[in-house]
């Protein structure tokens, strides 16, 4: 596979912070457009800052390598992209590596350097609210003993920030 080649924007996408998986675990935060302007088959097409790339690599080569599959992937400094490859494509990781290279973004009026590992060709998903429902949660609240709930923005304000301000 080659570099994916996103279609031109007509306008700049505003982005706001977002929770991902690819799997039911692990989860990374991210940043996804406000609305929703980047999907692939439906799918979510994040983006994520530098170490968070790194560790999703981490993650899907682990995954990859626990099935069985040769894994590689790395980040290209001169160019500012991390590649990756595995066996099941043809030919080697010189010829034919998915890339994707880094970009900046402004997320609540900060510049933000973010990689869209797997955009556009891996099944991401969006965390839902807890609360509402809605495939936009932003803010884990740790639950001791339990699992970590997830809430967007405006139900963690509504639950978590309004009732302390009150």
């Amino acid at each position: 596979m080659a570099t994916v080649k996103k279609t031109p924007l007509t306008r700049d996408p505003k982005y706001r912070k977002g929770i991902f998986y690819l799997w039911e675990e692990p989860i990374f935060n991210g940043y996804t457009s406000i609305d929703d302007m980047y999907l692939w088959n439906g799918w979510s097409c994040p983006n994520f800052d530098f170490n968070t790339a790194k560790k999703i690599l981490d993650a899907v080569s682990k995954s990859n390598l626990d099935s069985g599959v040769k894994v590689k992937w790395g980040y290209n400094k001169e160019n500012d992209a991390f590649w990756y490859w595995d066996d099941t494509y043809e030919g080697d990781e010189k010829t034919n590596c998915d890339t994707w290279k880094g970009e900046d973004i402004i997320v609540d009026g900060k510049t933000i350097r973010v990689y869209d590992i797997g955009s556009h060709s891996w099944c991401w998903s969006e965390m839902e609210c807890h609360a509402c429902g809605c495939a936009r949660a932003t803010e884990t609240v740790p639950i001791k003993g339990k699992d970590d709930k997830y809430y967007c923005k405006q139900c963690y304000e509504e639950l978590f920030v309004t009732p302390l301000k009150g």
